[in-house]
């Protein structure tokens, strides 16, 4: 049974309390809003009482509420009608406030004013709450968005309880932030290959810290170098180190057959570069010819003389540009114990003066010196 389709006939209605909980006051309130039923019967269809009376049809307007007589059993006694305090119909309505008929008064008045009915003036203020609680927090996801990219300490403060100012929710949101950048990061790197940057940190705690920052080229051409992700590391370790950025491209779905370039800073983790009979034997080496061109100043001039030889034969064959600064000559650089960076350079410098370091070398071999 619905609201569209109730029984217009109450004698053929089922009982409120046969019809589901849930939908009582809607039904009620279709009662309550559907017209009189009046059946027109013939006079000889109503049927006779006890006392050889008849009902009639101009009298099926009367209302009838309250307790089983005027629900259910029905009322015959109309002899008492007029019997004063002992009329049924005087009882029910009553003189008292709480008579049955003003009670069934009371509850359907405030049956049909449904806006303030308990659960809806609830919902409303739970509504009303939830949005304020929302433009909170709104304003909040805000001041830390600003605070953590000018790098302030996060304090706020705001009007009722939602304060989101708990160690907890900043950190959550953070949290949630972080991810969303690491996602676009990701999607702009794609199956790209990409060089990863290492540095170390330490926070406010004094807790060893992991940067990661990749450097790729976008799908327009352009370069960038992002901060990816920070991570507590335990100690310093090579092999820490390594076990944590591995777990972090992992994650993220960069694989490490894409890498092309790795960059580190921190003058104990290049130790282990001894370890590697090969790195160990090159730099050595390395070592060894920039000493040995560069460690005296007969050997110098003669590495300058060949330098300037083999500048002004690339020119005359068109392999150089002249121009106001350019084509210097310049030394061999030696790389320090504490620095990637210096390996780099004495690797670049002794590739850019291959050819005049190698004529050093063999002219010395070929005096016997």
């Amino acid at each position: 049974m619905s609201a569209t389709s109730i029984e217009p006939d109450p004698g053929l209605r089922p009982p409120i309390w046969e019809i589901h909980v849930d939908k009582r006051d809607e039904i009620r309130r279709a009662y309550y809003n559907a017209r009189p039923c009046q059946p027109l019967l013939k006079p000889k269809e109503y049927p006779l009482s006890s006392s050889g009376r008849r009902f009639k049809s101009s009298c099926s307007k009367s209302k009838h509420s309250g307790s089983d007589a005027f629900t259910v059993k029905g009322f015959r006694t109309w002899q008492k009608v007029n019997s004063g305090v002992n009329c049924p119909l005087l009882g029910h309505i009553g003189k008292s406030h709480n008579s049955p008929h003003q009670v069934a008064v009371r509850s359907c008045e405030l049956l049909m004013k449904k806006a303030q009915h308990i659960d809806i003036v609830f919902s409303r203020q739970t509504s009303k709450e939830i949005e304020n609680n929302r433009i909170r927090l709104k304003a909040s996801i805000d001041c830390i968005r600003w605070l953590a990219f000018q790098g302030c300490a996060f304090r706020e403060n705001a009007p009722g309880n939602a304060k989101y100012t708990s160690h907890a929710v900043q950190q959550e949101i953070l949290h949630i932030l972080a991810s969303k950048v690491r996602k676009v990061i990701r999607e702009e790197i794609g199956d790209a290959k990409f060089c990863i940057i290492i540095d170390e940190a330490r926070d406010e705690s004094k807790r060893e810290q992991m940067a990661i920052i990749l450097r790729y080229v976008d799908r327009d051409g352009f370069v960038h170098e992002r901060f990816f992700d920070i991570v507590h590391v335990k100690n310093t370790a090579a092999l820490t180190l390594k076990n944590e950025i591995c777990g972090v491209l992992s994650r993220h779905n960069l694989l490490v057959e894409n890498m092309r370039g790795q960059g580190y800073d921190g003058a104990s983790n290049m130790r282990a570069s001894k370890d590697e009979v090969h790195v160990h034997g090159f730099f050595d080496q390395l070592t060894s010819v920039v000493n040995f061109v560069g460690g005296s100043c007969k050997r110098q001039d003669e590495l300058q003389a060949f330098q300037a030889a083999e500048i002004a034969h690339l020119v005359s064959i068109d392999e150089l540009l002249t121009g106001k600064g350019a084509n210097q000559i310049g030394t061999l650089q030696r790389a320090g114990d504490t620095r990637w960076g210096s390996h780099f350079h004495s690797i670049c410098s002794l590739l850019r003066w291959y050819g005049p370091t190698r004529a050093v070398v063999e002219n010395i071999l070929k005096k016997g010196t």
